[in-house]
C-alpha cells in the first residue's frame, strides 16, 4: 500500500493541476481536499473500499458545489453537476470561477474521479488501466483549452 500511495502522490497534484488551470481564482485547498478524499478508499480493502468510494463520492459532491450533507444531497449535486457541465458549451476557458461556481464543481468531481481512477488501478497493479486513466485525465482537459487542442491535450 505504500508504494501506491507514493505513485498517487506524485499523479494527483498533476491531475489536479491539469483540471484546475481551465479556471481562474482556483483555490488550492478545494483541489487538495478532493484529491485526498479519492485517496482515502486505498486505505481500506474488500468491502470496505466500496463503501469508502461510496462515502467520498457524496463528500467530494458536498465540498465540489458546497451543498450540505442532508437527505437531498444526491439530486442535488446531480443538478449542480448537471447546469455545471452544460455551462462548458457556453464559457470559454479558462473561466472566472466565481462567476461560474458550478463549473468549478465540475472540475473538482473530474479531479476527484480521475484519481481515485488512477489510485484504484496502481492498488489493483494494473499499469495500463493506471496510464489509461493518468493519460485521459491530464489529456482531456489540455484539449479543452483555446490553442492547439490536441497539440496540448498530447
Amino acid at each position: 500500500m505504500g508504494r501506491s500511495l507514493l505513485v498517487v502522490g506524485v499523479a494527483a497534484p498533476l491531475l489536479a493541476w491539469s483540471w484546475m488551470r481551465m479556471e481562474t481564482g482556483s483555490d488550492a485547498w478545494q483541489a487538495m481536499l478532493i484529491v485526498l478524499l479519492a485517496v482515502v478508499p486505498l486505505l481500506v480493502r474488500g468491502w470496505a473500499r466500496v463503501v469508502a468510494i461510496v462515502v467520498t463520492l457524496f463528500l467530494a459532491g458536498a465540498v465540489a458545489f458546497d451543498v450540505g450533507l442532508g437527505s437531498a444531497l444526491p439530486g442535488r449535486v446531480l443538478g449542480r453537476f448537471g447546469n455545471g457541465f452544460l455551462e462548458f458549451y457556453d464559457v470559454q476557458v479558462p473561466f472566472a470561477r466565481a462567476d461560474h461556481l458550478q463549473m468549478h464543481g465540475v472540475l473538482l468531481i473530474a479531479v476527484f474521479a480521475f484519481t481515485l481512477a488512477f489510485a484504484l488501478a496502481v492498488a489493483a497493479r494494473r499499469p495500463g488501466l493506471a496510464a489509461l486513466a493518468l493519460l485521459v485525465g491530464v489529456g482531456w482537459p489540455g484539449t479543452l483549452m483555446p490553442g492547439h487542442d490536441l497539440v496540448r491535450g498530447a
